[in-house]
């Protein structure tokens, strides 16, 4: 069989069911090539799963289709090959007509550039224009635009016109009439809008309850079916020679839709529809000017420049923030700094060492409370980027073009999940080096202690893996939830409320801590310099627990009359087996437990993309 002579379309037994319910079934069709096919069927009849089957969208649940031989799927090779336009017209509401041209040069192989932007021009479209602002047919427009600059060889059209105004639907017909006429395409198109189908189409695939019903050539099924009328009665009572496909019930009357082999014999049944009419005016004549693909100008470019488009606004917002906070703390560290390394040149000189904590700061209480702040940038990125990356494609329809393009959903998604990675990464340890040069002074005299809570998850590595696991687990809700709203309450919820966990009570215990016993009532000072305390009970002989003070009863007769000498009384009460249990991690530890959860955060990351992957690549569109 040459390759002319494989069809632009085939399905057999072709079934898709969503649980229990089958949504397509059974469908078995064959378009040859160069046709323009209209789907049509009532709503829920199953258009849109097969067209979504056909594209490479949706997987069937049963039997099989070829689109010009070759199996629909996520392949750079098949999806060079078709051109698809969703029913809601999924375009970037943010972007210009320029934008989504550029885009779909950087995202296939062969783009005619020059050809869309004259149908464009010639359709009074202005490229400058964002499409949110174009009226339902320019969008239209602009959508068939770039489905037919990708070259393809099957164009598929769901419902493209359902929610245009005559004249648009006028236009986008004729702009489609002249398409099909330059070159050598195939295409199928969904609509309830019979007569426009009529005027444009050549082919026909009927569906009813999921099931196709009949296929064939507009001209020989109008010869060949009629609408029959008649008295009340079963479809089997029909005479021989007439095929029911479709048969529908009043009390009275009885209405078929059959294939007639010769006349209708009954009397009582009346052909409600008469014959069709002379030769109809088609999409293109018998002779049409092959149109030549160009050659394949190398693998996809990358979807780098989408993402950019995208997402500028957000990495505007954040890269202004980031060096607003950079200024601030270049400038109040730079004077803190200034202040320590005097106090250390006036302690080394006088010997005479006071409280630095004093020197370092003069009123700038707000900029310790901004720093502190800084513990919430993870957040703010995992709920205000990562969140939206995904859900508002899936939420909004555009992944429906992006997934169509010349990219694989898996290059698609690889890219995306790559750079929202990598800017997580670098604004986190951006941020996290600021804060740690920031805080020097501070770390050296120990105050506050560098492994105490909130302390401890504003420098080092641990905003970097803060920001990294955040943005992750944005972008796992978007692909779950595939709305931006609920994605961003998860992203919220869930990494607030792991912080609080893991911070309470698994951090604690990353490393065995250490217990001394020293005498009673001895305080947090007690432990070595810089320690991060976890306990400090004093207990008795007995272990019962006095940390809040020891009544007069409580104590030993022997101690009772030191009670005004607190030395003296508790070397008495240590002497009757009174101590204090001290338990903390030393600040040694400092990179230790670093290092032990950045690795469990990074490693929920990664689990939380795998996620986002296996939801990606396994669900439909």
């Amino acid at each position: 069989m040459s390759a002319q002579d494989v069809p632009a379309i085939r399905t057999a037994g072709l079934g898709k069911r969503y649980g229990s319910l089958w949504a397509l079934r059974d469908c078995s069709v064959s378009v040859p090539r160069g046709r323009v096919t209209a789907l049509v069927g009532p709503n829920g009849a199953g258009k849109t799963t097969l067209l979504k089957i056909l594209v490479g969208l949706s997987a069937p649940s049963a039997g099989e289709a070829s689109v010009l031989g070759r199996p629909p799927g996520q392949t750079t090779e098949f999806l060079a090959s078709i051109g698809y336009l969703a029913q809601d017209l999924p375009l970037y509401s943010r972007l210009s007509v320029a934008d989504h041209l550029e885009i779909g040069a950087n995202l296939n192989r062969a783009w005619d550039a020059a050809g869309a932007r004259a149908r464009l021009a010639g359709l009074g479209i202005p490229e400058d224009r964002r499409v949110s602002a174009l009226s339902g047919g320019q969008r239209a427009q602009v959508g068939l635009s770039m489905a037919l600059a990708k070259r393809p060889r099957v164009l598929v059209l769901d419902e493209p016109v359902a929610a245009l105004d005559p004249l648009a639907r006028r236009e986008f017909l004729a702009s489609l009439t002249e398409a099909v006429a330059d070159g050598d395409l195939s295409v199928i198109m969904s609509s309830h809008l019979l007569h426009d189908l009529q005027r444009v189409c050549d082919h026909i695939i009927l569906l009813a309850a999921s099931r196709t019903q009949l296929t064939g050539d507009i001209d020989h099924v109008l010869r060949t079916h009629r609408w029959l009328l008649g008295p009340r009665r079963k479809a089997t009572d029909i005479e021989p020679g007439i095929e029911v496909i479709k048969a529908t019930q009043t009390a009275n009357q009885t209405r078929l839709l059959a294939r007639l082999s010769g006349p209708v014999l009954d009397s009582q049944v009346g052909d409600h529809r008469g014959r069709a009419g002379g030769h109809r005016p088609g999409l293109h004549g018998a002779r049409r000017r092959p149109h030549r693909r160009s050659a394949d100008h190398g693998k996809a470019r990358p979807v780098n420049a989408l993402i950019w488009r995208l997402h500028r606004n957000q990495a505007y917002t954040a890269g202004a923030a980031l060096a607003a906070l950079t200024c601030l703390l270049l400038l109040t560290g730079i004077t803190m700094a200034h202040d320590y390394h005097a106090f250390l040149a006036s302690c080394g000189t006088t010997r005479s060492c006071g409280d630095a904590t004093q020197l370092l700061f003069r009123g700038d209480g707000a900029i310790t409370t901004l720093v502190d702040a800084t513990m919430a940038v993870p957040l703010l990125l995992g709920v205000f980027w990562g969140a939206p990356m995904l859900a508002r494609e899936l939420e909004t329809g555009t992944h429906n073009l992006a997934w169509t393009q010349g990219v694989t959903r898996r290059g698609w998604l690889s890219r995306n999940v790559l750079w929202a990675l990598a800017a997580a990464a670098a604004f986190g340890t951006a941020t996290a080096v600021l804060v740690s040069w920031w805080r020097g002074p501070q770390n050296a005299v120990g105050v506050p202690v560098r492994l105490a809570t909130f302390t401890f998850d504003i420098q080092g590595i641990m905003p970097a893996a803060y920001t990294v696991f955040a943005v992750a687990l944005g972008i796992a809700a978007g692909t779950i939830f595939k709305r931006v709203l609920p994605a961003m309450a998860v992203t919220f919820t869930a990494f607030a409320g792991l912080r609080f966990l893991i911070a309470e009570y698994a951090r604690p215990h990353y490393l065995t801590a250490i217990t001394k016993s020293l005498p009673p009532f001895s305080g947090n000072q007690a432990a070595p310099a810089g320690s991060w305390v976890l306990s400090n009970a004093t207990l008795g002989p007995n272990g019962r627990n006095y940390t809040t003070g020891i009544s007069y009863q409580d104590t030993p007769a022997a101690c009772r009359s030191l009670g005004q000498q607190a030395a003296r009384q508790n070397s008495c009460l240590s002497s009757h087996g009174f101590h204090t249990l001290i338990t903390y991690q030393p600040a040694s530890r400092f990179w230790a437990l670093q290092g032990i959860e950045a690795g469990i955060f990074i490693a929920l990351a990664a689990a939380l993309i795998i996620l986002a992957y296996r939801v990606v690549l396994t669900r439909d569109a």
